[in-house]
């Protein structure tokens, strides 16, 4: 049986009423039909109706329910919360339909191609040309910009992509919206509609309620079209449980567009941006005022310096930062420059960098404060101010010496600024100003050296207040004889050391440090340090001709007395030594030894590798060691520190009858497990005939070495020697400087380390000056090496066999002495040597002495020990 059909879009007909006469008809078109058909299609209209009406009842509730969620206060906490906060407007981002700053749902992408900018996607007509969205998908996110709708499923970016996706989704956030809240995944973006609340305004503010989660919700906001901006977060209070209410201070008004980025997972629960009430609200930092340049302030010179009022904290906290802007416009929209003050306490000061502003410009600024909790100032009032047609100023020095952040600066401190400059015209220098404070923002300076000459010296010692573990902060200022000041230069800072040089007026005696170690007399001493717990020492006892080695160890840094190990034997027992020994620390781990072989050996083993074993007091030769020479017997042996597969040393050979040579070698293994050592010969000089020799690495890839020749009066020439890294080949060596007729002796030449940039020549002079001992002080400046003032140790006992090191980079010690053994310290302030009396550090003072430097002020000094006596070790400390 069929049934009664009716159309496809139903109406509401009239009911035809059967007339007496019709005739019975049955059928899709008989007359007794049409009535039924009628009522049919009205129900089918009255059910679309119905339906449509559940549908919008359904939605209605579905929003009201996403608003309310759990709670059924969450609308009318809303409505409270845009009463409370808002001046004029609001509006509010409830993450529901019809109550949200979005309107895009998620659209399917077809297709992205890296370096593209193409897009396809389903559909493309909800799409706006110049909004951002966000594209997401399996391998990742990111945001593009609609530049041109290509057809109906295709649309080109502003920019390429960076990345191919084969499918996903596109829309205005990828956070999970539902339920009245969304959340944001971590790296997640949201991009906002255009909010017109704050039409009428500079500004506004935004509040986010959120979980009280360790995500961090990073927030911007542009005029449509515009820059991005960062907003500032500057309050963060509970007002509801298991939430907290984050306010945001917008820096712009007008038609605007936010952007917020979160960190880790954050659940949001609402947004509203308002406009901020002026009256009844308290900020935690007072909103500062800009003091200078006045209100439309004319011809002003660049570079510009902006002041403006102290920060003042509601509830005591520091303020850790000032952020200062400049602008184009009154409206601080164009944003041309952003600089910040770290730390500020008193006044704002702050120059800005020139070459900011242009001549004849017109230009805005503001600043506001931070402080350490992350909370933020209102901004100040804008104020503006032109610049001259003609820029004429004293550049603003910089300070060129200690460099910024430099630690461990010692008393007094030398201070060098850059060289005068004068930019748009001409001027003499005619002095220059250095202050110095214990605040960054250079508040109440406890230094102000006043005005001094050009190439004065500028120095600021303890008595001027400069104290120990504090940070110092340093501005300099030039001035021009018609100019004037300049403005201030930038602040430099550095940390003074814990402990200002111990050593200056070094007066200490250290008997009671004396510790002898051997029982017969050592001859061919040396030494070398290991680490500040072990140190190796070589020589040769009484009358044997065998070179031994014995590690001598600490317990700890700070430890004063050794424990000697059981000596071994180093030289093969075929080979009788004849000179001196030398040692040459290779890491931690490994040492060389270096010895003359006596003469009558030609191609003798002078050189072998000694190698830690379980413990620093476990020291054994490894392999069989390697000759220096293949024509005659070597002498005057002294090795520099090397790394862990070579140690460089320097000789003098004899390669002929009557002839010598001076030769410079790396001794190198091919692997730091291998105890195969090779010679490579790196300069060699046979073209005079030399006499004393002396080596010490920079770094791993420098060294510098000297050596006398002819005499008397007897020559010096000074190298140096680098090498692009540790791995790589040397490099010829280049001379540094030659000095004729140096002295009557040049005995015991000495290259002794202060710094990476700076080194000690020193050498004894014999008959003159009272057996004095003389240094030159070597600095690298602009990349060369530069001789400095020289020192001379002071009239006393005869000067002889002296051994220098140096503790720090401004201090030498030399110790020296026959009858007894003196120590007399040099240290080199600014460009000037402040020399010390000689100080007694024990009562006998042999021939043969090592000094190396320990940690912290220590030295140790070995020595040989008085007939019958042995040898001796000695702490010395500044």
């Amino acid at each position: 049986m069929a049934n009664v059909t009716t159309p496809d879009k139903p109406g509401f007909p009239e009911v035809y009423e059967l007339a007496v006469t019709d005739p019975v008809a049955g059928g899709p078109d008989g007359v007794d039909n049409v009535p039924h058909k009628q009522l049919a299609e009205r129900t089918e209209y009255l059910k679309a109706e119905a339906d449509a009406a559940r549908a919008d009842i359904d939605a209605q509730d579905k929003r009201l329910g996403l608003v309310e969620g759990s709670s059924a206060v969450a609308v009318s906490d809303a409505l409270r919360l845009a009463w409370k906060r808002s001046d004029e407007g609001y509006s509010i981002e409830m993450f529901s339909p019809g109550m949200t700053f979005i309107d895009v749902d998620p659209i399917n992408v077809t297709r992205t191609v890296k370096d593209d900018d193409s897009v396809d996607v389903d559909r493309t007509d909800i799409l706006q040309v110049g909004r951002t969205y966000v594209i997401y998908g399996d391998n990742g996110q990111e945001s593009v910009t609609v530049g041109e709708i290509l057809n109906n499923t295709r649309f080109k970016a502003t920019a390429n992509l960076t990345r191919t996706l084969i499918s996903g989704k596109m829309s205005q956030t990828d956070w999970k919206i539902g339920y009245g809240k969304a959340t944001a995944p971590a790296s997640g973006i949201y991009y906002s509609n255009e909010i017109d609340v704050l039409r009428y305004y500079n500004d506004g503010m935004l509040n986010i309620r959120r979980d009280k989660g360790e995500g961090r919700l990073t927030v911007s906001a542009r005029v449509i079209g515009g820059e991005w901006q960062d907003v500032p977060l500057v309050e963060t209070v509970e007002e509801q449980s298991g939430t907290r209410d984050e306010f945001y201070k917008l820096p712009i008004g007008g038609n605007i567009q936010l952007r917020a980025v979160a960190d880790k997972e954050t659940v949001v629960n609402h947004m509203m941006v308002y406009t901020s009430p002026e009256a009844g609200r308290a900020y935690p930092i007072d909103q500062p005022k800009n003091l200078t340049p006045a209100q439309g302030a004319v011809n002003v010179m660049d570079p510009v310096t902006l002041t403006g009022t102290a920060p003042y904290s509601l509830y005591g906290k520091k303020i850790v930062l000032a952020t200062i802007r400049i602008a184009t416009d009154k409206n601080m929209q164009n944003i041309i420059h952003t600089g910040t003050v770290e730390n500020p306490t008193g006044e704002l000061s702050y120059t800005v960098p020139g070459g900011t502003h242009a001549v004849d410009g017109s230009y805005f600024w503001d600043f506001f404060y931070t402080d350490e909790q992350g909370a933020v100032s209102l901004c100040s009032i804008p104020t503006g101010y032109s610049t001259a047609g003609v820029f004429e100023y004293v550049v603003p020095p910089i300070i060129v010496a200690p460099a910024n952040n430099a630690t461990e600066v010692m008393a007094p401190l030398t201070v060098q600024l850059s060289d005068f400059s004068v930019f748009g015209s001409d001027d003499a220098h005619a002095a220059s100003k250095l202050l110095a404070s214990y605040s960054a923002d250079m508040s109440d300076p406890f230094y102000d050296s006043g005005e001094v000459e050009p190439g004065g010296k500028i120095e600021i010692t303890e008595a001027d207040g400069l104290v120990v573990s504090e940070d110092v902060y340093l501005q300099p200022f030039h001035k021009g004889t018609t100019l004037g000041w300049s403005a201030a230069g930038s602040i430099t800072h550095l940390r003074t050391a814990d402990v200002f040089n111990a050593w200056r007026g070094y007066t200490a005696t250290l008997d009671s440090q004396i510790n002898s170690f051997l029982a017969d007399i050592p001859y061919n001493l040396s030494m070398c340090k290991v680490s500040d717990t072990c140190l190796l020492t070589a020589f040769r006892l009484g009358s044997g001709l065998t070179l031994k080695c014995v590690a001598l160890t600490r317990g700890s840094a700070e430890a004063v007395d050794f424990t000697t190990a059981t000596p071994f034997d180093v030289s093969p027992v075929d080979v009788d030594i004849n000179g001196l020994s030398a040692l040459a620390p290779m890491g931690s781990n490994h040492v060389l030894s270096f010895f003359d072989p006596d003469f009558n050996l030609d191609g003798a083993v002078a050189c072998r590798l000694l190698a830690k074993g379980a413990t620093e007091a476990d020291w054994a030769v490894s392999g069989s060691g390697i000759p220096l020479s293949t024509y005659g017997y070597l002498f005057k042996i002294k090795a520099a520190k090397g790394n862990e597969l070579g140690a460089p040393c320097i000789y003098i050979e004899e390669r002929a009858l009557n002839e010598t040579a001076l030769v410079v070698s790396d001794i190198t293994r091919p692997s730091n497990t291998s105890n195969v050592l090779t010679k490579n010969e790196i300069f060699v000089d046979m073209a005079n005939s030399p006499n004393e020799t002396a080596i010490v690495s920079m770094s791993e890839s420098e060294v510098i070495f000297a050596y006398s020749y002819g005499g008397p009066p007897f020559n010096v020439k000074l190298y140096s020697l680098s090498r692009a890294d540790s791995s790589s080949p040397w490099e010829a060596a280049q001379l540094i400087t030659t000095y004729e007729s140096l002295a009557q002796s040049a005995q015991y030449l000495e290259l002794t380390k202060m710094s990476a940039d700076r080194f000690v020549l020193s050498y004894y002079e014999g008959d003159l000056n009272d057996d004095r001992v003389r240094g030159k002080i070597f600095n690298r400046v602009d990349g060369n090496w530069t001789a400095g003032n020289e020192f001379l140790t002071k009239a006393g006992e005869n000067a002889a066999h002296p051994v220098l090191a140096s503790p720090n980079e401004e201090t030498v010690v030399i110790v020296y002495g026959t009858s007894n053994t003196q120590a007399q310290v040099m240290v080199y302030e600014g460009a000037d040597w402040v020399v010390n009396d000689p100080v007694t550090v024990a009562d006998f003072g042999t021939a043969q002495k090592e000094l190396d430097a320990l940690s912290g002020n220590q030295l140790a000094l070995l020595q040989q020990g008085p007939t019958g006596q042995g040898s001796y070790t000695t702490m010395i400390a500044g």
